[in-house]
């Protein structure tokens, strides 16, 4: 199973511009790493599941880094992280984000969709690992807010050494917000070692509630700060 194409375009890129003349080595040996990562990791559903590819994302670049022996960090993670997944958003921002409210009914109504799908197939004993969704558990009356249970992608980390990492991973989701026009405010996370993580939405143009403006404020002076770099 060999890491896919959209992937595989930036991977190469990168590899030809910081280890010239090893580009194709290098991929051939990430294709093993994530056929190999994949076996291991518990399914969640593959494609079937709408935030597989949250996962899929940290299992190839994770290959990569393997193929590299290591010799790339965060920087590099950073760089996939804004071409995969944060570019996209920014595009996707110039037609839509969270100072409209359409965002936020979208929002519901497909994390809802999501959380039906997943309750479904806990149930019948599949998708192990699988981030586990609460709609709304604190009844905020302003902006998009759920908490998630459980997160594959630091049990990936932690089941391969890659710890390290996290607080960069954490801080992706951030950055997509902001390229959506919003702000994400954060003060828990299960990779600082919380038994979930809260999404708490709102527009950059938003006049934030006080609960929001207090727990943005513990964001940014707590420990939560260091998974935003």
């Amino acid at each position: 199973m060999p890491v896919s194409r959209k992937y595989k375009r930036v991977l190469r890129a990168m590899a030809g511009k910081r280890f010239p003349g090893e580009a194709e080595t290098i991929l051939k040996k990430a294709d093993h790493q994530y056929d190999a990562f994949r076996r291991s990791t518990p399914d969640i559903g593959g494609k079937k599941n709408m935030q597989f590819k949250d996962l899929d994302f940290l299992i190839a670049f994770f290959s990569f880094y393997e193929a590299c022996d290591r010799r790339i960090g965060i920087p590099e993670l950073d760089e996939f992280a804004y071409k995969i997944v944060v570019k996209p958003s920014e595009t996707a921002g110039r037609f839509i984000g969270w100072n409209s409210p359409l965002m936020a009914k979208m929002a519901v109504k497909q994390y809802t969709g999501y959380k039906k799908k997943i309750d479904a197939h806990n149930a019948r004993g599949e998708w192990g690992n699988t981030w586990r969704v609460e709609m709304n558990p604190e009844g905020h009356q302003e902006g998009f807010a759920i908490h998630t249970r459980m997160c594959p992608n630091v049990d990936f980390c932690r089941a391969n050494g890659y710890e390290e990492f996290l607080p960069a991973i954490c801080a992706q989701d951030h950055k997509i917000a902001s390229a959506m026009h919003g702000i994400l405010i954060r003060t828990h996370t299960i990779a600082g070692g919380d038994d979930y993580c809260d999404w708490w939405y709102f527009g950059d143009k938003q006049e934030l509630p006080e609960e929001a403006k207090k727990r943005l404020k513990v964001q940014e002076t707590d420990r939560i700060v260091s998974f935003i770099v």
